[in-house]
């Protein structure tokens, strides 16, 4: 029987006058939420950058995990999904300008070529943030909830997590098993307890779960989520915190690592590993674990209001109680003082929006609360050792 090849979809960029025109294949399977924000991306980037006019061309075959074979396309450049060592070596066969973006899965084979890039979806790295987020919370119970079927990239983010909280002398629990005793499982969790899953839907379902086992969240149970699928996460209550997988970032990214190869502005042969470290707080997670209410109170204030001018006295009269009283409480349930709290959370949230937005570091140090832009920048040096300029180039490279 003959089959009839489905054609391209073209996106044509606008552009201004008589520039030279570059074919970009993009082929990677659209029919998910995740792969739909790496195109946004890669167009974004096509619609902002100089130079080069860009015609996209998107396999349609891909959509659907089928993409054609390259003999079939005329490419200047190629974004591609990769998920097998053939279609790594025909692309690589084909010495067109090529980026590759690969799940950080077992074998990881990144190829060396010098026409090729590749960038790495890094899950453990997303397990680590997770784990980070929670501790910063003074969490000291934790939780794992992966999917139904184990897959490779949950079992990357479970192993971050599981690894990150191992390192600071804390455990995981798995609670994997039947989803109809899904909630007794979670009761019988220790509480406080922070609850990570391996993807919005699942945390969504811990949520029910933790509703019919009669749970308060977040105080009982803090959940999280990943991808930050807006349409699962703000159309229940509590909305659920999630960390996003950052995919629209990784387009444009993606985009402008070709341009620099086609242009042959930076060599190949680069791995670049990408994961989204800024969570995007809602309800789910809107607690901190400290025994104390006083201080978890002052803390979950603080965390909202960073740009404003905080000292314990401010923190007191907010939350109606006395200063004094608040500073010993929070030394006592903390191990430090109020104000190396106070200054570990502005470093952290300097630290996420240096790494992963592109505001200029003037706004970051405002909005994070520091003096001035020289008061960041010596923070950064004592803690981190670079600047914050620096900390964004290691971070877009993929080194932290």
């Amino acid at each position: 029987m003959c089959r009839t090849r489905l054609p391209d979809i073209c996106y044509n960029i606008p552009h201004d006058g008589h520039v030279l025109m570059r074919r970009i294949l993009v082929t990677m399977p659209t029919i998910n939420r995740p792969e739909r924000l790496k195109l946004d991306g890669i167009l974004a980037y096509a619609h902002e950058k100089n130079g080069d006019r860009w015609q996209i061309v998107l396999d349609f075959g891909a959509l659907s995990g089928s993409p054609a074979p390259l003999s079939s396309h005329r490419a200047d450049g190629i974004i591609a999904y990769v998920d097998s060592d053939a279609r790594r070596r025909e692309i690589v066969a084909s010495k067109i300008p090529s980026v590759l973006i690969e799940d950080m899965l077992n074998p990881v084979r990144p190829a060396k070529a010098r026409h090729v890039a590749t960038i790495l979806c890094d899950h453990v790295a997303e397990g680590q943030a997770a784990a980070d987020y929670f501790m910063a919370r003074h969490f000291r119970h934790f939780a794992w909830l992966g999917p139904a079927d184990a897959t490779d990239w949950s079992e990357k983010r479970h192993r971050g997590f599981a690894s990150r909280l191992a390192e600071n002398g804390l455990s995981c629990t798995d609670i994997a098993g039947p989803d109809d005793s899904l909630p007794d499982r979670i009761a019988k969790l220790p509480k406080p307890c922070a609850l990570f899953a391996s993807h919005d839907f699942r945390a969504r379902q811990a949520l029910e779960a933790a509703e019919t086992a009669r749970l308060a969240v977040p105080h009982d149970l803090a959940i999280l989520g990943v991808d930050n699928d807006a349409a699962i996460c703000t159309t229940v209550s509590p909305a659920l915190s999630s960390l996003p997988t950052n995919d629209m970032r990784l387009g444009y990214a993606a985009g402008r690592i070709l341009n620099e190869l086609i242009r042959k502005t930076a060599a190949g042969g680069r791995t670049i590993h990408f994961a989204s470290h800024r969570i995007a707080t809602r309800l789910s997670t809107d607690a901190d674990a400290l025994s104390d209410r006083f201080v978890a109170e002052a803390l979950r204030y603080a965390r909202g209001h960073l740009a404003d001018k905080l000292d314990a006295a401010t923190l007191a009269r907010r939350i109606g109680y006395s200063k004094h009283m608040l500073q010993i409480r929070a030394e006592r349930a903390l191990g430090h003082t109020l104000g190396d709290e106070l200054r570990r959370m502005r470093l952290a949230s300097a630290k996420e929006l240096v790494a992963e937005t592109d505001m200029p570091i003037a706004d970051i140090a405002e909005a994070c609360g520091f003096t001035s832009v020289s008061h960041l920048a010596l923070r950064f040096r004592e803690n981190l050792g670079v600047t914050p300029l620096a900390w964004r180039k290691r971070s877009l490279a993929g080194v932290r």
